[in-house]
């Protein structure tokens, strides 16, 4: 295995020591966010997620010890996002068990959320390329002064380099250098991430 393999597993091996506490708040860092956002794809509200987000956690830690990474394969995505469908289902349930004044489903959970599992693992792969882009970015901004995130971010949407200099009355070839500064240490940030967290 790499070195950049065994990187990106360090800290789901330590997860496997009982006694590492920080291994455990360092895995809720990294996924508690993540999590939330692939769970809003899923019709719950705001409380119900974050309950929800602690189960998987929870059912993630437990499962650790079975798991075997496979660095030939998506192993790791493949798993984490059936865990979280299969506790996205389970938590349905019990909620319809529950609520005996106005159950959320009548019959099938899947009334609920148009994903099946390996739709779930095709989400989870896509926001999870989002969210990496979107830390990094959140990252680097102290880095840059003035205009530069700003410039970057309109020019993200596809906006016009000649729209985005009137926007910030700025030069073209001043917003053009603005972009690729912010954009080369975006990059490096995305790929510093992926090797601390990408685990798939």
């Amino acid at each position: 295995m790499t070195s950049q393999w065994n990187t990106r597993y360090t800290l789901l091996d330590r997860l496997k020591n009982d006694n590492d506490q920080k291994a455990w708040e360092d895995f809720q860092t990294y996924y508690n966010s993540f999590i939330l956002i692939v769970l809003s794809k899923f019709k719950l509200n705001q409380s119900d997620k974050e309950d929800l987000v602690q189960e998987i956690l929870l059912s993630l830690w437990k499962s650790l010890k079975n798991f075997k990474p496979d660095e030939k394969r998506a192993k790791f995505r493949t798993w984490f996002s059936q865990i979280i469908y299969r506790r996205t289902m389970d938590f349905y349930r019990k909620k319809c068990q529950s609520d005996k004044k106005e159950a959320l489903i009548k019959n099938d959970p899947s009334e609920l959320t148009s994903f099946t599992e390996p739709e779930v693992e095709k989400v989870f792969q896509k926001e999870w390329e989002a969210h990496i882009v979107n830390l990094a970015l959140e990252n680097i901004s102290a880095m840059f002064s003035g205009k530069a995130i700003d410039v970057f971010k309109m020019a993200m949407k596809n906006t016009e380099t000649k729209v985005i200099a009137e926007n910030f009355d700025l030069k073209a070839n001043t917003v053009i250098q603005l972009k690729n500064r912010v954009k080369n240490r975006l990059v490096k940030e995305i790929q510093l991430l992926k090797s601390e967290r990408e685990l798939f």
